[in-house]
């Protein structure tokens, strides 16, 4: 199970403008070094959560997590049609669907409150039981 790549958007001038591109090789060198020593694993992946600032109108406004969560879509995609055993979760969907009914993050518009943690691991659940 891998959700990757929040912590990039806080990163280092190096980042900055380029986090999308950043982002996007960092995990496409994990996700390759996962299947290289392990070419039978099964792998899911998920999008990157939206984070609460970035939210308006139901929208999340941050296009660079958007072109990263994109990219992450399109390589399990890729990966897929190789026959490697890999799904996507579109995290960052079922969030946005979700904060509709209610707060699921913590005061710091990130980090998942108790509510939130539970309805991760539902999601978690919910894959790993189509996977599986």
């Amino acid at each position: 199970l891998m959700m990757l790549g929040t912590n990039d958007f806080f990163g280092s001038d190096e980042r900055g403008d380029k986090t999308s591109e950043f982002l996007t090789k960092s995990l496409e060198g994990i996700i390759d070094d996962i299947l290289l020593k392990s070419p039978k694993a099964k792998i899911v992946v998920a999008s990157i959560p939206p984070f609460k600032w970035d939210i308006q109108n139901g929208v999340d406004t941050n296009q660079t997590k958007t072109k990263a969560n994109a990219f992450l879509k399109q390589r399990v995609q890729k990966l897929r049609a190789q026959g490697k055993q890999i799904f996507f979760l579109d995290m960052h969907a079922a969030v946005l669907a979700r904060l509709k009914q209610g707060d699921i993050l913590s005061s710091d518009g990130v980090h998942f409150n108790d509510s939130g943690n539970q309805f991760i691991a539902q999601q978690w659940i919910r894959a790993l039981k189509s996977v599986l």
